[in-house]
């Protein structure tokens, strides 16, 4: 277990990386990290709770994105017709522009950084990082 430093190291480099890569090909759209995620997991998930959960971020972040993304015309909200106390997100026309532009940076990361992994290393990989989190009890 001594060289699971190692790994945390790891986990935190890709992170970083990635974050930082996202960042630097979105900069032209002037939208920060937090609205980036938000955009992105608008092809899954539609409330501020479920994306929350999704990027491990309060609700209150997301909500502050949402509102920024509503007064940059990315996003519409509408209340729901389940959950009254949630709003549904929807992407405008423009904010479908930006999330297919972030999707294409998501593959270019994914594509540079799993280039020599075949589909066995990729299988392994999902297995084990699933096992990490079902053993901190994180879905």
């Amino acid at each position: 277990m001594k060289d699971i430093e190692t790994c945390y190291s790891s986990f935190d480099k890709i992170l970083k990386y990635y974050k930082a890569f996202s960042h630097d090909e979105m900069k032209n759209y002037n939208l920060t990290p937090n609205e980036i995620q938000v955009l992105s997991c608008l092809g899954t998930k539609c409330t501020s709770s479920e994306i929350a959960k999704d990027v491990n971020v309060s609700k209150a972040l997301v909500s502050r994105s949402v509102k920024l993304l509503i007064d940059k015309g990315y996003i519409t909200v509408t209340l729901s017709a389940i959950d009254k106390r949630e709003f549904v997100i929807k992407l405008t026309e423009s904010g479908e522009r930006i999330r297919n532009k972030i999707v294409e940076v998501k593959d270019t990361f994914t594509k540079r950084a799993f280039q020599d992994f075949g589909e066995e290393e990729f299988t392994v990989l999902k297995a084990l990082l699933g096992l990490v989190l079902r053993n901190l009890g994180i879905n």
